[in-house]
């Protein structure tokens, strides 16, 4: 090995380099790799997605149908979506990690810290502390601050709820699309 040199560049010229290499991270070098890897990580994300918006759908269907109005129905609905938004926000967290797209990486980020917000809401409506409650007595009882509400209440809050997540996931759905976009056209330009 030879001897090591001290090389002087300017400021500029150091933040160029960074960027350049800030630019490369993540990359791919053939285009069917990126093709596959990109093609799992967004269709897994966007069924994530998907699964939970039928959720979101599903909720507006009780609005319509002969149970609304019924509180225990309620209580068991808010339990069902927040099950199914803790699900899609733990699978995303987990996939985010492979996401190569800094921008993407970030969308994701925000999306899951707010989902888990409004799980942790939704939680805090229909769930209890376990230890505080005789276990055979579970099946017949529905429990948290939720219960303690009147229905209209509980409707507004998990129904506000609801709407905040579903903004959310269409503005999630909306990046997802523009980065599949521009993955096709990138593919596209390599086939070429």
């Amino acid at each position: 090995m030879g001897k090591k040199r001290v090389i002087k560049i300017t400021e500029s010229q150091f933040n160029k380099v960074v960027k350049d290499i800030l630019k490369e991270q993540g990359g791919y070098d053939d285009i069917g790799v990126m093709t596959q890897h990109a093609g799992s990580i967004l269709g897994g994300i966007n069924s994530a997605l998907r699964s939970l918006i039928d959720k979101m759908q599903t909720v507006h269907g009780y609005y319509m149908s002969d149970d609304a109005g019924n509180k225990d129905y309620l209580m068991k609905l808010i339990v069902y979506f927040y099950e199914e938004a803790e699900k899609v926000a733990s699978f995303i967290n987990t996939m985010k990690g492979e996401v190569t797209e800094r921008d993407l990486r970030r969308t994701l980020d925000n999306y899951t810290k707010k989902l888990n917000k409004y799980v942790n809401s939704l939680r805090l409506l229909s769930r209890f502390d376990q230890s505080h409650i005789n276990p055979r007595e579970l099946n017949r009882m529905q429990m948290g601050v939720g219960m303690s509400m009147n229905f209209d209440d509980l409707t507004n809050k998990f129904l506000k709820i609801v709407a905040d997540a579903g903004l959310e996931s269409v503005k999630l759905k909306e990046k997802l699309d523009q980065v599949q976009a521009r993955i096709g056209g990138w593919i596209e330009r390599g086939l070429n």
